[in-house]
Order: structure tokens, then C-alpha cells, then sequence
């Protein structure tokens, strides 16, 4: 993707959404620029077959540059698949489960209860650990503070990041080799993918939705080592049937190829801005600044998170006062500034990214500054 001139543009919102990233301006003018022929076949990209060549060889291009992003080694098969995490918090225990298994869940947050609540429908029995939010103080991790693990356990499931709740786990769970030796690592990273390094002898099973921080909602990457692959529940539908998607080489039916192509630019833009460790020096330097803004305004925000767990890729707290978080977001949509409701869980969300620019962050900081002394100022 050749650069482009960055060109402002008028009337563009300084986008904190977490549910839909930003997306970089050079992307969106990139995209702009070859709408009507893109890669020079005359078409548009959601016009596009899903096996015309120069797509295919656009998206290797992509899975590519993921791989070495993240280190990804080669023992472990990348799939794009449809829909998001709600499908496959159904397809890991479909896919991974014997009758006589049972598994391992790290309670978390939003997403963690959403994985459990589904499992339950497909395992006779869970191992659920306590969620961190009620062990302030500590950085460990216990995999199993209700009952021992069990030496039959196919595998513990974890969450890294829970956007709706502003919770990382920010120490990755390790393999539990004494207890449970053939346990497989199961990891939701969606929401902080790409901000932060990966030990992969650490996972067997992950999988990523695409539109917290890798492009536009409509699709998921399965990333799984081979031999992590299991006889799939009987009962296991097609499309998210991990056998299948290896049998049909990752295409058991037509693919999202507008979300593809959005993700093949993302991680190619992605090795442009300098790799992950960039990345994540300049997503930890925004949060920084953000939290320091608000712990600086006890009698305004409130962040409940201590800070061993705090996210630093969705950064969630309430403004204090009857209806503030309403009046905070009136506020700040004049400045400009949108998608701070946090749609899934409670108050304020600021959501960061690839997109996200130092000066988005300057205008947030200067807002949260100036809206806490008005808000001191009123109540004398």
C-alpha cells in the first residue's frame, strides 16, 4: 500500500469507540483511492470474488505480515471466520471437548461471563476461577480457588483484555503442567491484539475479533496450533467446525472478503508504524496521560480497577453525580470527541488503537481537565 499525503479532513470526530476502532487516515484515503478499481481489476472490493488472484495474494500479504507482527510460529493455522466472539465461545467447547472432559474458565469480566454461560450449555462440569475484580492487590492469578483442577481438564480459558470492563489480565496465564498435563491454553485476545507481545509456547487456541483493534466488524481470526485439533462434538454446526475449516484449507464457504482486505491493511500498516513494541510504547503513553487525568480528579471520575489490572487499550470509569456520564458525553461530542458510552458494561469508555492519534489525545486530556474544573467550580 503506497503511502498517501495526510491530508486533513474537515468535520472528522475524534473516534474513542470500542466497539467499532478508528480507523487511520492514510487507510481510509488508501481506500478511498482505489474504491473503483481496486487492485486494478476494474471492480470494487465488496464486488470482488472471494478467489480472484491479486485478493488472494493481498491477503497472504496480510497473514504474512501478522505473523511476523506477533511472532506467530509455524506449527500454529490462522483462519478467518465469520461473525465474532459470541460464536466462538460456542465453538471452542464444541470443538476441544471429550463427554468425559471438563474445563477451566478465568473469570474476568463481561466476555469471561458470556464464555462460561455458554460453556454450561456443552460441559457437564466447570471449573470457574474467582474474578479478579475481587482481589484487589494481588497480581497472581489462581486457576482454581473454588475446587482443585482436574487432571481430566481440556482446557482453561481466559480473556486478556475485557473491554466493557477496562480489566486486563496483564500477566499471561501459563500452562498448569503438574495438575493438568494435557490441558490446552484457550485465549480470547481481541481486544488489546497488537498492543503487546505474545508467548505462544503459552497457547494452543486463540481467537481474535476484528473490530477492537484490526479492522471492521464481520469477521474473527482463529489461530490454532495443529495439534491442538480435536474430533469436533457431533452435534458441532459446519461452519464453525474446526475439522472443516482445516479439511476445506479456511474456506467452507464464501468469506467476508471486505472485512479480509480491511484486516490485510491493518497488519500491513501495522509493520509501517514499527511492529508491536511501537505499538505498544505508544498505546501504554496514551493511557498513561488518560489515567493520570483522572486519578489527578478524585471528586470527578472514579476508576475502580486497581492498577496491576488496568487495561490500557479500554480505559473505563464513571463520572461522579446524578446523570453525569450523560452530561460528560454532551460535553464532549461539542469538543469533538465520540464513542466514550460504554455500550456493554457501565459509564465512561475510552477505547485506543492503531488509529489513534496524539492529537485525539491532547484534545481528551485538555477536555477531561477543563470538564473537572467546571464541575468544581459549579458545586461551590
Amino acid at each position: 500500500m503506497d503511502k498517501l499525503p495526510q491530508q486533513p479532513v474537515q468535520g472528522r470526530k475524534y473516534n474513542f469507540n470500542g466497539e467499532q476502532i478508528g480507523l487511520p487516515q492514510e487507510m481510509l484515503q488508501q481506500i478511498e483511492a482505489e474504491w473503483y478499481n481496486c487492485f486494478g481489476v476494474g471492480l470494487t472490493m465488496i464486488e470482488m470474488f472471494n478467489k480472484n488472484p491479486k485478493f488472494l495474494n493481498y491477503i497472504a500479504q496480510g497473514e504474512q505480515a501478522m505473523k511476523r507482527l506477533l511472532g506467530i510460529p509455524a506449527e500454529f493455522k490462522i483462519y478467518t471466520m465469520h461473525c465474532g466472539q459470541a460464536l466462538q465461545i460456542a465453538a471452542v467447547p464444541l470443538n476441544l471437548l471429550d463427554k468425559k472432559d471438563t474445563a477451566t474458565y478465568i473469570n474476568s469480566g463481561y466476555w469471561s461471563q458470556r464464555a462460561i454461560d455458554e460453556a454450561k450449555k456443552y460441559v457437564p462440569h466447570l471449573n470457574i476461577t474467582q474474578n479478579i475484580q475481587l482481589t484487589p492487590g494481588t497480581k497472581k492469578i489462581t486457576l482454581a480457588d473454588q475446587e482443585p483442577l482436574s487432571a481430566n481438564t481440556a482446557y482453561i480459558h481466559y480473556v486478556s483484555d475485557e473491554p466493557a470492563d477496562g480489566i486486563a489480565l496483564n500477566i499471561q496465564p501459563r500452562r498448569q503442567t503438574d495438575i493438568a498435563p494435557n490441558a490446552l491454553m484457550v485465549a480470547d485476545l481481541s481486544a488489546d491484539f497488537l498492543t503487546r507481545e505474545i508467548d505462544w509456547s503459552q497457547i494452543d487456541v486463540a481467537y481474535v475479533s476484528s473490530e477492537y483493534q484490526i479492522g471492521i466488524a464481520g469477521s474473527i481470526f482463529l489461530i490454532i496450533r495443529e495439534s491442538a485439533m480435536r474430533t469436533p462434538h457431533p452435534q458441532c454446526p459446519y461452519m464453525i467446525d474446526y475439522a472443516a475449516l482445516k479439511a476445506t484449507d479456511g474456506l467452507p464457504n464464501t468469506p467476508p472478503t471486505f472485512p479480509q482486505y480491511m484486516n490485510a491493511q491493518f497488519f500491513l500498516y501495522a509493520e509501517k508504524m514499527g511492529g508491536v513494541k511501537e505499538i505498544q510504547k505508544k498505546i501504554n503513553g496514551y493511557a498513561h496521560r488518560i489515567y493520570t487525568e483522572i486519578d489527578a480528579h478524585p471528586l470527578i471520575y472514579q476508576n475502580k480497577i486497581s492498577e496491576e489490572f488496568r487495561s490500557n487499550t479500554h480505559i473505563v470509569f464513571n463520572v461522579l453525580g446524578v446523570q453525569q456520564d450523560q452530561h460528560f458525553l454532551e460535553e464532549a461530542n461539542k469538543r469533538g470527541i465520540v464513542g466514550l458510552q460504554n455500550k456493554r458494561g457501565q459509564g465512561i469508555r475510552v477505547s485506543l488503537g492503531l488509529a489513534t492519534t496524539d492529537e485525539a489525545i491532547t484534545c481528551l486530556v485538555q477536555f477531561l481537565q477543563d470538564y473537572a474544573t467546571k464541575v468544581a467550580q459549579a458545586s461551590v
